[in-house]
């Protein structure tokens, strides 16, 4: 009878083992600790800025004209992103801004600019084409600035141009080829808790049309 008992227990402490082994995030017999050994932290202690920074973008100019260049230029914009390279026909100059609002009721600190950000840009629509070429770039890091914005304040950053990429360097873009509607998706992502956030703003609708002629 004894050696039952001795059994039942040895198999209990196996059982108890196991499930303390298997439990998600936590250490072998360690409770409380996330895998690795850090201790754990409630999630209602923690900044969460991707749940509260706001992206938008603000049209300052909606409508544009179709110039020669990127009317004439569809056939060489497409050649040359085929072959990884920059297109010789640069990318259409526009008025918007991205504005990073927080729409929380705490302080968020971002850290923009640098390696810390980047801006990526999508264009949809009658001729468009998008696309990017790999760039040579130093291997420093490079870092960005510090930004505090209290509840309802917003960081803005002015883009004047469909090309973009990192360190101001352009690397990608997007190109209208014809007259029409366009829609434009701005995109990319900023670093804070020294996690990198990204973000996505609403698509804006802007307009191309021909140079009429008399």
């Amino acid at each position: 009878m004894k050696k039952i008992i001795v059994a039942l227990v040895s198999l209990a402490a196996l059982s108890g083992a196991a499930s303390a082994e298997t439990e998600p995030g936590s250490a072998p017999g360690a409770p409380g600790l996330a895998a690795g050994g850090a201790p754990s932290t409630p999630e209602g202690n923690q900044e969460k800025p991707a749940s509260v920074i706001q992206a938008n973008v603000v049209a300052k100019k909606r409508e544009y004209m179709l110039t020669q260049a990127l009317k004439d230029g569809k056939a060489a914009i497409e050649e040359a992103l085929a072959k990884k390279s920059k297109p010789s026909v640069n990318p259409p100059e526009v008025d918007i801004e991205l504005e990073l609002k927080n729409s929380g009721d705490k302080p968020v600190t971002m850290i923009w600019g640098g390696d810390q950000s980047r801006i990526t840009l999508s264009l949809k629509g009658p001729g468009a084409i998008n696309g990017s070429w790999p760039m040579m770039m130093t291997m420093d890091f490079q870092m960005g600035v510090e930004i505090k914005l209290a509840p309802g304040d917003n960081h803005r950053v002015s883009i004047k141009s469909l090309g973009y990429g990192p360190r101001k360097i352009v690397s990608g873009g997007c190109w209208w080829t014809a007259s029409g509607d366009y829609t434009l998706t701005v995109g990319g992502n900023f670093s804070s808790n020294n996690e990198s956030v990204p973000f996505a703003a609403p698509p804006v609708t802007l307009k191309v049309s021909e140079a009429k002629h008399n």
